[in-house]
């Protein structure tokens, strides 16, 4: 049985799906609606497939949006930047950079 539990630690938020027998872990990046049931059944596939995966929660201390104009304007607030060393080795993927786009950045 997969054991799920919400994580609010200083400035990491989202949801963690645990593996029994953990094999390694995953940073799962959801839609644009956020921790949503689509984004925790996939955690819980890859929690069953033995790699415990946390759910980034874009939208901390506040709602997740539901209609899809309104997730728009949220996520557009926001920036990821993955990447991987050493450059062009796949699997590499070990730097993850959210950036926040405010306002004195029209059309970003």
């Amino acid at each position: 049985m997969i054991r799920t539990e919400q994580i609010d630690q200083g400035r990491v938020h989202g949801l963690i799906a645990h593996a029994e027998k953990p094999r390694g872990g995953i940073v799962l990046l959801p839609t644009i609606f956020g921790v949503d049931r689509f984004s925790q059944g996939r955690a819980n596939l890859l929690a069953e497939a033995g790699y415990t995966t946390l759910i980034w929660n874009p939208y901390p201390g506040e709602g997740a949006p539901t209609e899809y104009p309104v997730a728009q304007a949220k996520a557009g607030r926001r920036v990821i930047i993955v990447a991987g060393l050493p450059l062009g080795t796949p699997g590499a993927t070990n730097m993850v950079r959210i950036a926040f786009v405010g306002s004195e950045m029209p059309g970003l």
